[in-house]
């Protein structure tokens, strides 16, 4: 958990401009596993994103477009 926190405080800092020259292989792996998961939860986010919306279920509080317009030509 410590080294998960290092690496999001790491991550930052070379997004704030450190160099990434400064960085030893211990730091670069932890990095890697960072950007994974960073990936996995951005393309998961897009997945929803692309999904469309849900259509209105058979509640009996949704007023039908039909109901509306039969109303509206009988003169109501």
């Amino acid at each position: 958990m410590n080294e998960e926190k290092e690496m999001e405080l790491l991550f930052n800092q070379l997004m704030e401009g450190k160099s990434i020259n400064e960085l030893d292989a211990r730091q670069m792996k932890g990095l890697l596993k960072v950007f994974v998961a960073k990936t996995a939860k951005i393309n998961e986010r897009k997945i929803q994103l692309e999904k469309p919306p849900n259509p209105p279920s058979n509640n009996k509080n949704v007023i039908s477009t039909s109901l509306v317009e039969d109303l509206l030509n009988d003169g109501f």
